[in-house]
């Protein structure tokens, strides 16, 4: 793992000495208490694959997205592990056309200001992060992505796909995991604690139970779209349907992709708790 880390830390610098320095808009002001603060705004993506990432904080997680040129999509979902190492892990969650979603669990390696390193045991999968002073985020993700990155300035908001969100919720409140199932591609698919929920029939019936049981609301704060791939994040909050009680919230990332035959579906959705 150490030599995996150092690795990346070479491919970092390397990557950040390369490129003429980008132009510098401000980016957004953090929130109070914000996780990885550096982490902000909407940055292009300079590279061959082209695309977008842009980082939202919510309710005690951070999201970052990637939304390729090419149909592709990549979310890193970036949260706190426990009392025992209270340093953020991520999520790392590959989103290929035609395939289910592949999901990742990197462990914290450095953490240092505005620079960070994540890695599964075995380094088959990592995440490195720095900003230089330039104010580019460089990176690596191996497999297939190495970046520079400059903010380029508050990205526009979606309004087809903050329509979208506010159809599947109204659908959800009045037909619950069938719902689900409808509006979630095949090869969608859901995380939650016990791992990934592959498919939209399984998917259907993974909520059917859970919204007999509570009320879920939620709402979208962030949308962006680029060519047939667009995401939402936004706030949940769970009520018990039994005694009308608070149950719970957090933050959550939907992916969303555009199918010629069917329109945009749900191609993957996970959240954390606040």
């Amino acid at each position: 793992m150490k030599l995996a880390s150092l690795a990346l830390v070479g491919s970092l610098v390397a990557c950040g000495s390369s490129a003429p320095p980008p132009a510098k808009p401000t980016p957004p002001a953090p929130a109070a208490g914000e996780l990885l603060p550096w982490l902000t705004g909407d940055r292009q993506l300079g590279m061959p694959a082209g695309g977008h990432l842009t980082f939202v904080g919510h309710r005690g997680a951070k999201y970052g997205v990637w939304l390729g040129d090419d149909g592709a999509a990549r979310v890193w979902i970036f949260d706190e592990t426990s009392g025992d190492d209270p340093r953020p892990r991520v999520w790392d969650v590959r989103l290929a056309p035609g395939h289910e979603p592949a999901v990742v669990e990197l462990a914290p390696v450095q953490i240092e200001a505005k620079l960070a390193m994540w890695s599964t045991a075995a380094a088959s999968a990592t995440l490195a992060l720095r900003v230089n002073e330039a104010g580019a985020l460089v990176g690596a993700a191996p497999p297939g992505l190495q970046w520079e990155m400059s903010l380029v300035g508050p990205g526009e908001e979606a309004a087809e796909i903050a329509a979208l969100e506010a159809l599947f919720y109204k659908d959800s409140t009045d037909r619950g995991g069938a719902a689900w199932a409808d509006w979630f591609a095949p090869e969608g698919g859901e995380l939650n604690d016990a791992g990934l929920v592959a498919g939209n029939a399984a998917v259907g019936a993974a909520m059917t139970p859970v919204l007999e049981a509570v009320k879920l609301d939620w709402a979208p704060i962030t949308t962006r779209v680029r060519g047939d791939v667009a995401f939402a994040v936004g706030g949940f909050t769970v009520t018990d349907r039994k005694t009308g009680a608070a149950a719970g919230g957090g933050s959550y990332c939907t992916v969303w992709r555009k199918d010629a035959a069917t329109g945009w579906k749900v191609w993957f959705d996970g959240g954390r708790p606040e």
